[in-house]
Parts: C-alpha cells; sequence; structure tokens
C-alpha cells in the first residue's frame, strides 16, 4: 500500500513538472542566474579589500623611497654649503683622483705597477720618485724637514704617507692619499706622531 501511494506521488510531481508551463521553468532559470550572480557580488568586496592593501603598501613603499631620496639630496646640499674653500679644491681633485683606485690593477707611467701597499706609489704617481719609495717610511727622508703641517706638506706616518691639502674649520688638517681602506682618499686626519717634509 504504501509502494502504491509512493508511487502514486511520483507520478503527480512528474505530470507536473512535465505540465509546469514555460514561464515558470525561465523564472527558475532567472533564480539560478540570480543566486550566482550573488555570490560573485560577495566574493567583490574581498578582491576590492585585497587590491587596497597591495595599492596601499606599494603608496607607503614609493612614499618611503621619496623621503629617502630627500634626505640624501638634503645631506649632500648641507656638505656643499659647509665645505670650507680649501675643502672644494680637494674635492674635486678627489673625485679626479678616484679614477686611480677604480681599475684594479694600475700602472702609471713611469710609477710601474701598483703594490699590494700602494700609498707611497700613490704619492709617486703625484711627485716622482723611484721605486724606494713605494715604502711610505721613506718618504721621511725625500726633500726638507718642516717643524709642523701645513698645508702642500707631506705628511708620513710609519706605515702611510699623504699631502695635506686643506684644514678643516676646526683646525683638523686634510690629507689626500693612496690605499686609505683600499681607494684614493681626501679627508681630514689625526697628524699626530707624523712627520712633514716639503717637496
Amino acid at each position: 500500500m504504501m509502494k502504491n501511494t509512493l508511487m502514486a506521488a511520483g507520478a503527480v510531481l512528474l505530470s507536473l513538472a512535465v505540465s509546469m508551463p514555460a514561464e515558470a521553468r525561465r523564472h527558475t532559470a532567472v533564480q539560478a542566474d540570480v543566486a550566482e550572480w550573488s555570490d560573485e557580488q560577495d566574493e567583490r568586496p574581498a578582491r576590492r579589500s585585497r587590491q587596497a592593501r597591495v595599492v596601499e603598501v606599494s603608496d607607503e613603499a614609493a612614499a618611503e623611497e621619496r623621503v629617502t631620496r630627500r634626505s640624501r639630496r638634503a645631506a649632500r646640499v648641507t656638505e656643499a654649503s659647509t665645505d670650507t674653500t680649501e675643502e672644494r679644491p680637494a674635492r674635486r681633485r678627489r673625485s679626479r683622483d678616484s679614477s686611480d683606485e677604480s681599475s684594479g690593477s694600475v700602472s702609471v707611467a713611469g710609477a710601474g705597477p701598483r703594490p699590494g701597499a700602494w700609498c707611497g706609489w700613490y704619492m709617486r704617481t703625484r711627485h716622482g720618485g723611484g721605486a724606494d719609495y713605494n715604502l711610505a717610511w721613506n718618504w721621511s727622508r725625500r726633500g726638507s724637514a718642516l717643524s709642523g703641517p701645513q698645508i702642500g706638506a707631506i705628511v708620513v706616518w710609519p706605515h702611510h704617507v699623504g699631502e695635506i691639502t686643506g684644514q678643516t674649520s676646526d683646525g683638523r688638517w686634510i690629507v689626500l692619499s693612496g690605499n686609505d681602506s683600499n681607494q684614493v682618499k681626501e679627508r681630514a686626519r689625526s697628524v699626530s706622531g707624523a712627520v712633514f717634509r716639503s717637496l
């Protein structure tokens, strides 16, 4: 009996489905489309939120880069404006002479190839002298002795040699030398314990 009832109910449902007007079927299809569109709409705010976070992060990175560039420019302007008159020509010489160390193995006519410890050799490229002046301390016997530092003097430490090119506003001596951290540098240095020679 139960089986017959179920069969009868199934037949009724089937006849209803078959006899359902075309408009009702279209309505069901439209409802399915609306449900699908609604799902897409729910996903859009999440996508927008992710995109907004990406834009926010890239905007922050760009802003930090702009601040860094401005800081570097400001530092260069400050440095240029605080140069003393003696430091400006020294800065120009430094950029001109920096090509000496940039090429690695360097050889200058008359000075020969650059040795491993090359501050003496660098002074030879500026003031001449034989290969014995590749040794920094040998410059302490060249020219005539000076009683103290002055612009243009050769300054000699036991293991380094350079040339005094200026003086800072606070009284420190500016020295140009080779092999200063493996570069040609012109910077304020302590000349304590050094000897001074005039060429």
